[in-house]
C-alpha cells in the first residue's frame, strides 16, 4: 500500500524509527525478533509512536504464540483495505482503546496516590533514622 493513501498526519518524517517501522510491517507481518534487532531491543518506541496520538492511532495487532508471548506483529486489515473508511474506523477503534487504557491508568493512578505517598514518607523516615547521628557529624 503507497502511503500516499493514509492521512497525512499518520505518515511518520522519513529517517524516523517509525517511519522505518511502518516501512516495514506495510509489506506483512514483523517478526518479533527482527524488530527487536533492527532496532536494538527499542521496538517498543516506533510501535507505540505508531499507534499513538501523533501518527493518528495506527492498528497494530500481535500475534501471541501458545504462552501468550508476541512472536510478530501486524497491520489491522483495514488499513492495508484500500478503504479510507475502513482504515479510519480502524484508526477509531485504536483511539477508544488508548484513551481507554490511559483512562484506567490515571484513575488506578489516583486511586494508589495516597499509598505510594506513605511509602515514600515510611521510606524518608527509615533512611534519615538509619543515618542516625553520622548525618551530624562534621
Amino acid at each position: 500500500m503507497d502511503l500516499f493513501f493514509y492521512p497525512e498526519k499518520s505518515v511518520p518524517r522519513i529517517g524516523t524509527q517509525p517511519r522505518q517501522y511502518i516501512d516495514l510491517i506495510l509489506q506483512g507481518p514483523v517478526e518479533e525478533l527482527d524488530a527487536m534487532l533492527m532496532f536494538k531491543g527499542n521496538q517498543r518506541s516506533p510501535i507505540q509512536a505508531l499507534r499513538g496520538d501523533d501518527h493518528d492511532h495506527w492498528m497494530i495487532n500481535s500475534i501471541l504464540d501458545k504462552k501468550g508471548k508476541i512472536v510478530s506483529r501486524e497491520l489491522d486489515w483495514r488499513h492495508l483495505s484500500g478503504d479510507k473508511a475502513l482504515d479510519a474506523q480502524a484508526r477509531l477503534e485504536r483511539k477508544k482503546e488508548l484513551k481507554e487504557l490511559s483512562c484506567k491508568e490515571a484513575v488506578q493512578g489516583h486511586v494508589r496516590m495516597p499509598q505510594a505517598i506513605a511509602e515514600k514518607n515510611d521510606a524518608f523516615t527509615e533512611y534519615f533514622m538509619g543515618l542516625g547521628d553520622a548525618a551530624n557529624d562534621e
